[in-house]
């Protein structure tokens, strides 16, 4: 069973606008219970979809260690409530805020010296770093969203350490889409042209006929080879018209709509979209 890329995708986006819905909120108490509960939604479902389906296939125990470490996240964040100042509750749930925060820092740091460590020429890295993005950009966001909560709910300025954590998320977000248009445009071949074969001649040739030469071959089609897996069988795909130029447009074009359907594009063109970069 694939990986539902496009359902965790939307879970990136969810997860981003929550982050954005808690700075607009501000004081406001049910909305930030509504971000609050939208990014630990988002963040659960990613992890459901990614861990059930990779941990049993590649027996990764750097995904194991991962998986265990957000789920630490998502108890610790689901536990919470926003409490007015005068109730007994308001400073233990302030602490656990505190928990929450220097907890994924930790995981964050963890995710960041995967990410910095990947060699995205070898395949089991790529895939590692590929199937664990979805989740490193959900945690940032679970973390801005509980600085933010802490810093309007508690008067305690967290907020302003959520720049660098973004910057960071940003510069793998570019490693990551570079290291995915490169797979997913290895798999086209160059422009190539399939010629015409002149007939055979039947009977004498007149003096006044053209002859054309090998190397003035008349262009039937132009055409590239696509491969769906590195190293799979190709099929040839033709160009709907003759002109060189145009043809390599076309085949361009070709590879922008192949790169949106591969494996792991979406979320980080989603978060790439929500990060402005």
């Amino acid at each position: 069973m694939a990986i539902p890329w496009m359902v965790i995708a939307e879970g990136v986006a969810k997860a981003y606008q929550a982050y954005q819905e808690r700075e607009q909120a501000k004081n406001d108490k049910d909305k930030a219970e509504q971000s609050i509960r939208k990014v630990i939604d988002a963040i659960d479902q990613a992890k459901r979809e990614i861990i059930n389906e990779i941990v049993n296939e590649i027996k990764n125990t750097r995904l194991r260690n991962l998986d265990g470490d957000v789920n630490g996240i998502v108890t610790i964040f689901n536990d919470y409530h926003i409490y007015s100042k005068d109730s007994y509750e308001w400073e233990s749930e302030g602490e656990r805020l505190r928990d929450l925060i220097d907890t994924s820092a930790l995981i964050i740091g963890h995710f960041v010296a995967e990410f910095r460590s990947l060699n995205y020429n070898d395949e089991r890295d790529f895939k590692f770093g590929v199937n664990i993005y979805p989740l490193y950009t959900n945690i940032v966001s679970v973390r801005s969203v509980a600085m933010i909560e802490r810093t309007y709910t508690y008067g305690i300025d967290d907020k302003s350490r959520i720049p660098p954590m973004i910057e960071e998320l940003k510069k793998h977000t570019r490693k990551m889409y570079d290291a995915l248009r490169k797979r997913s445009d290895d798999r086209f071949g160059p422009l190539g042209a399939i010629f015409k074969v002149p007939p055979q001649p039947s009977g004498p040739i007149r003096i006044d006929e053209e002859i054309l030469e090998p190397g003035e071959r008349e262009v039937d089609a132009y055409h590239w080879i696509f491969r769906p897996s590195h190293g799979g069988i190709g099929s040839s795909r033709t160009c709907s018209v003759k002109d060189v130029f145009a043809c390599e447009e076309e085949r361009k074009l070709d590879m922008d709509r192949e790169f949106l359907k591969y494996p792991g594009v979406q979320p980080v063109l989603k978060a790439k979209a929500a990060l402005n970069i």
